[in-house]
């Protein structure tokens, strides 16, 4: 286990994260029994949630998740089986393990590789064919409205002057108000979730959120945060990106940016929660952002 993954677990769920740490070798092992997979390894670079590969007697290739919290395993597998497609297919769950068996991906290169090789133009289309290959099921409900969100950017007030944050609320209230066109949105659609699959881009690790269709363009547009790119300048990214979103999805433009600007305040926001003071808030990026919004 990658010393990112372990740091993650014990600073968000501390003791209880140490003890669940310390009780994954014996999860795995009764998963293996539970599904008869003869052949379970790692997978080598983990952030939240602890998943490995695995095959069982006739060769077929599964990822097995197990969640630390049974809030954040819930959600997923319910957003999992509410889309009828561009997600992975879930094959078992077991909810006393919190933890579930999905078709494995292959090749499973995902789009932050494309960024990193220089081609940010070609992930972005990549992205948004991921967006317009997710299919929620009529009706799905039971899950989180964006609009729920909104009192948690107050964490934000002490980082932001006060004509921002409230530009910022205001913003946040008038996209979230009217639902009319609103469906189940993956919610985390950025770099790294968006993996090939056959010839098809396919997406993980959904959050499961209710709200407008632009609001999947929110968490792209500030990642891969590791690997954003550097030869331009950055409004010149988020014009590009934008503009090119808007013509492989068809989304307004306006909307969009106000998505991608309350959606990168309320990244923020889970980051200070996971973090505490120790997070340094990106105020370069929200006020690139910021400027977009009318």
């Amino acid at each position: 286990m990658n010393s990112e993954f372990l740091s993650n677990i014990r600073a968000i769920f501390g003791p209880d994260g140490e003890a669940w740490l310390a009780n994954l070798p014996f999860i795995v092992e009764q998963l293996r029994q539970l599904w008869d997979l003869p052949k379970i390894w790692p997978i080598e670079h983990l952030t939240y949630n602890y998943c490995c590969f695995a095959e069982n007697k006739t060769g077929q290739k599964f990822v097995i998740k197990i969640a630390p919290d049974e809030g954040v395993y819930t959600r997923e597998v319910s957003a999992l089986q509410s889309f009828l497609g561009g997600v992975p297919k879930v094959v078992a769950v077991s909810a006393k393990h919190r933890a579930y068996l999905m078709e494995r991906l292959s090749p499973g290169k995902d789009a932050k590789s494309i960024v990193q090789e220089g081609n940010d133009d070609a992930a972005t289309r990549i992205v948004a064919r991921a967006i317009r290959q997710l299919k929620p099921k009529p009706g799905a409900s039971g899950f989180k409205h964006m609009i729920e969100f909104i009192p948690s950017l107050d964490m934000l007030r002490p980082h932001l002057d006060a004509r921002s944050f409230e530009k910022l609320s205001a913003t946040f209230q008038s996209i979230t108000t009217d639902r009319t066109n609103d469906v189940l949105l993956h919610g985390d659609l950025h770099h790294g979730n968006v993996l090939a699959h056959g010839d098809d881009w396919i997406a993980i690790d959904p959050h499961g959120y209710l709200g407008h269709p632009a609001a999947e363009v929110g968490a792209m547009i500030r990642n891969p945060w590791d690997a954003f790119p550097t030869d331009k300048p950055l409004r010149a990214i988020f014009d590009r990106r934008l503009n090119i979103l808007k013509e492989e999805l068809g989304y307004d433009l306006q909307m969009m940016n106000a998505w991608a600007y309350c959606i990168t305040s309320l990244s923020e926001v889970w980051s200070l929660e996971d973090q505490g003071p120790s997070h340094r808030v990106d105020l370069e990026f929200l006020s690139a952002l910021e400027d977009r919004v009318v």
